[in-house]
């Protein structure tokens, strides 16, 4: 985060070119078959506002503030440059950005409009803000709702679902939590991780999910008692995203091991 910002005219065709020319193509060319951008938004959180020509003239572009229709549109416009860039590469690569819903409904046009124009999304918020607290309805649906819009477009969902425990000690609960929301969303084109605050580029790699051995959904997500539910052939998900105890009672017909 000590890094410095380094302000690009991302509407200018000479910045896609010298992106793709910089780090798409030696990265396909080497093996890799995806690129990412980090913390990509459709808003301005930067406050841009315009351009300096070559000739040292002040171009203004857009008003500064975070909602910017022109600003979201250039936004937007990048996303399909860069990845038609990539699909066109000699060895294709798939192309995804680090994007969170924020606030924002999964069903809105911002989001849709991001959604349409990758191959996957990286949700670093996942079901816990970035590590902050765990997501609470209405924010909870919101983001299974984004898990299931990605996947019904044939696009992937990546969710990193931090804790702000020391070191790797995610606590038995903060997994539950993590594994459970994710379960409520998935179908075929997902996957997560859980782990502390920015652990990253270390392995994050738990017992549990080889012991928890649920099979395929059997059911969609559906709301019973307060609580979440979600049956698979070998087991059942259920999650409350509320501030409320909830009592509920298991199937008779079947024997659980938590």
């Amino acid at each position: 985060f000590t890094e410095p910002n380094i302000p690009l005219d991302f509407s200018n065709p000479d910045v896609v070119d010298w992106q793709v020319n910089t780090w798409a193509k030696p990265a396909s060319t080497r093996g890799y078959n995806a690129i990412a951008a980090d913390n990509y938004a459709t808003g301005n959180p930067s406050g841009a506002c315009g351009i300096w020509s070559k000739n040292g003239t002040w171009i203004p572009k857009y008003n500064g503030n975070w909602w910017d229709l022109t600003y979201q549109a250039d936004a937007l416009a990048w996303l399909d440059a860069f990845r038609t860039r990539l699909h066109q590469l000699a060895k294709r690569m798939s192309f995804g950005v680090n994007f969170s819903l924020s606030g924002a409904q999964a069903s809105d046009y911002s989001v849709q409009s991001v959604v349409q124009r990758v191959d996957y999304v990286c949700d670093e918020a996942g079901f816990t803000t970035w590590g902050s607290t765990r997501d609470a309805e209405p924010v909870w649906t919101q983001v299974v709702a984004l898990m299931i819009s990605l996947q019904d477009n044939d696009k992937g969902y990546f969710g990193i679902h931090q804790s702000p425990a020391p070191d790797w000690h995610v606590s038995r609960s903060d997994k539950e939590w993590a594994v459970g929301s994710y379960l409520m969303g998935k179908y075929h084109r997902t996957s997560m991780v859980a782990c502390t605050t920015q652990w990253y580029g270390r392995e994050s790699w738990f017992q549990e999910y080889v012991d928890m051995m649920l099979g395929y959904p059997v059911s969609n997500m559906t709301k019973s008692n307060g609580v979440y539910w979600r049956y698979f052939s070998n087991g059942l998900s259920i999650v409350n995203p509320t501030t409320d105890n909830a009592t509920v009672s298991l199937p008779t017909t079947s024997d659980f091991i938590d």
